[in-house]
């Protein structure tokens, strides 16, 4: 899944990863970021190629949330074939797995299998 280049981002913006198809995980947890998060999924999406994977955790599952203001973005992200994977236990925690327009969710052993097997990771 995840093979050449990824993006991670945590702390209070996001994460990403991005590898041999492209694969990127995106996390993130602070609204005063908003505006570089909306310009770093922008980016993201005009990627060429587009990641394979991206893996959300911690605050970042909000992201694939209808209130999201990139959530359209990750919706033509997964239209493109991009599997996009959100954290259960982050789910749970903030109470919005049966929420999350696009995505699903595994458990985190799938998410860290698919970060290890990673060429790289960016980390924003």
């Amino acid at each position: 899944m995840l093979a050449s280049s990824a993006a991670h981002t945590s702390g209070s913006a996001a994460d990403r990863d991005a590898p041999p198809g492209r694969d990127v995980r995106i996390t993130y947890s602070d609204q005063a970021a908003t505006a570089a998060m909306v310009k770093f999924v922008q980016q993201l999406t005009a990627l060429t190629p587009r990641p394979h994977v991206v893996a959300f955790y911690s605050a970042g599952v909000n992201l694939l949330l209808p209130s999201s203001p990139v959530v359209d973005a990750f919706k033509a992200l997964d239209a493109d074939g991009a599997d996009l994977v959100a954290c259960g236990t982050c789910l749970d925690r903030f109470q919005v797995r049966d929420t999350i327009v696009p995505g699903r969710a595994p458990d985190m052993r799938e998410i860290m299998s698919t970060m290890a097997a990673s060429e790289k990771v960016i980390v924003v």
